[in-house]
């Protein structure tokens, strides 16, 4: 279990918030290499997680299909491996489950049957992951953003900034062979630190380093959905 706290800034402002973290009195550094992180998620027919979102249960989950790239929007074909997650999240608290998946056959997961894909899926996770999985039968969202990673002297305080963020509509065909589908950009980045919940007080204290970051609620499930649909 760790705290969670999101916060928002306009990508015009992207380059002054890397800065401000890396000269922040915390001591920041980058860590790992910039990626492209890419999510097929998970709901049910009528968008439930997503209306559970909205309305802010400080207790839910969310469950999705992850993997990485070095370009935006690669499909899972070409993935080395996918990682399923079920993300848990009580108020500002967070936990995930993740469980890695390798394909010696990478045709395995390239279904044009959603149901088909489900059924694969179910096979594959623990067993301790399907009551959280229970009910998802839609896969209701692709998103694809550029995460960089940041850490203190501790390792634990860590800090990881996304931009590049766009959303689509799931074609199963074309997310597995080719993204020619209609995405929907943002003109923001999110900025997520992640620490146990012994540091809490520590997140005030980078609060008043960085004033350009705007803290709220902040779900890219919730947007991304609430854009796809509503454009």
């Amino acid at each position: 279990m760790r705290f969670e706290k999101k916060f928002t800034f306009s990508l015009t402002e992207l380059d002054e918030v890397r800065d401000l973290i890396l000269t922040s009195n915390l001591a920041f550094k980058k860590v790992y290499t910039d990626r492209f992180i890419n999510s097929l998620y998970l709901d049910t027919y009528n968008l439930d997680n997503y209306e559970d979102n909205l309305a802010g249960l400080s207790n839910r989950s969310k469950a999705r299909i992850r993997w990485y790239s070095k370009s935006a929007n690669e499909p899972f074909s070409l993935a080395k491996s996918l990682t399923f997650e079920i993300k848990l999240r009580s108020n500002a608290i967070g936990k995930k489950l993740s469980h890695i998946i390798n394909f010696k056959n990478k045709n395995l997961l390239i279904a044009k049957n959603n149901q088909k894909l489900m059924k694969q899926i179910r096979e594959l996770v623990p067993k301790s992951f399907l009551p959280y999985i229970d009910g998802y039968s839609e896969f209701s969202l692709l998103s694809s953003y550029n995460r960089e990673y940041f850490e203190d002297q501790t390792g634990q305080f860590r800090i990881t900034l996304d931009s590049s963020l766009t959303f689509s509509k799931v074609n199963l065909m074309a997310n597995s062979s080719n993204f020619n589908l209609e995405k929907i950009s943002t003109n923001y980045g999110v900025l997520e630190v992640k620490l146990p919940l012994s540091f809490e007080k520590k997140i005030y204290e980078f609060e008043k380093n960085i004033r350009l970051l705007r803290p709220g609620r902040h779900s890219k499930y919730a947007v991304g959905i609430n854009l796809i649909y509503n454009n």
